[in-house]
């Protein structure tokens, strides 16, 4: 009993990580998407802030970004300070 416990934990541990997964790759590809609509090729430069890059996104999507949108965002600036 105790092996099936752990396999049933072990499929819901890759199932939600699919999920979550899923959502992260849809994100990638709406702001790349996005980008690409809008013809934004931002440097590291112009990138002062999450602001600036988010008020483009979200006046070329014509609504506010998703939270994974959003976390993307932030995550794609962080890499970009430390590049």
């Amino acid at each position: 009993m105790m092996i099936r416990n752990n396999l049933f934990l072990l499929e819901y541990m890759v199932v939600s990580r699919i999920e979550k997964d899923t959502v992260r790759l849809e994100a990638i590809r709406s702001i790349g998407n996005l980008l690409d609509e809008g013809g934004l090729d931002f440097d590291s430069k112009e990138l002062e802030n999450i602001r600036n890059l988010t008020k483009e996104l979200v006046l070329i999507k014509g609504r506010s970004l998703s939270h994974a949108e959003s976390e993307l965002v932030e995550e794609i600036i962080q890499i970009t300070k430390v590049k």
